[in-house]
């Protein structure tokens, strides 16, 4: 029986495994390619410019936030992102007015593409005009969850592996062999 238990425990490590490697290949697919690496819609680093434009297309309200945000302008015209960590995620109230002030702006790129990967390209042509190598931090963020993903599917495979080793040797949870079938005590 216990022999049982350990081997339904590393099939279902093992399914934990293989969805999380399905889950980092979408991010490279989704987030890497289509997306150049951009996660979110809030710059960490935002030209002075681009801020004025933002805000201009923006409500009152979004526009509060927004420049609440950031820091003062910099000797070289930059404000950086000062808000708190959780403000980054594509689900707060500031990725949400960011994300509709980008879109507007990007809006002539190209009538074909979805908004997420205009807000995108946007995003990526303002950190190349701060002098980001955004093909750089692309591949960086290809090849990070590419990784991700293959040591969960090693470790998936390996999970399965033992899975099946304890059910035909009959191991038990501490490490004796039991006589007899699989999942069955000896007499």
């Amino acid at each position: 029986m216990r022999s049982l238990q350990l081997s339904n425990a590393l099939s279902a490590l093992a399914a934990l495994c293989l969805l999380g490697a399905v889950a980092a290949m979408v991010r490279v697919l989704v987030v890497g390619l289509a997306w150049g690496g951009v996660e979110t819609p809030v710059l960490t680093k935002v030209r002075v410019e681009t801020m004025a434009s933002m805000e201009s297309v923006l409500d009152e309200r979004s526009a509060a936030l927004v420049e609440a945000s950031y820091s003062a302008p910099d000797h070289m015209g930059v404000r950086t992102f000062t808000g708190t960590p959780r403000l980054l995620s594509s689900t707060s109230k500031l990725a949400r007015a960011e994300l509709s002030a980008e879109s507007v702006l990007a809006d002539g790129v190209s009538r074909g593409w979805t908004r997420t990967s205009r807000v995108a390209w946007f995003v990526r042509r303002e950190m190349a005009a701060l002098g980001y190598d955004v093909e750089s931090l692309q591949k960086s963020y290809i090849f990070s969850h590419a990784g991700n993903s293959l040591g969960l599917l090693a470790m998936a495979i390996c999970a399965s592996l033992c899975s099946q080793l304890v059910l035909s040797r009959g191991f038990d949870l501490f490490g004796s062999v039991e006589r007899g079938m699989p999942g069955e005590r000896a007499s």
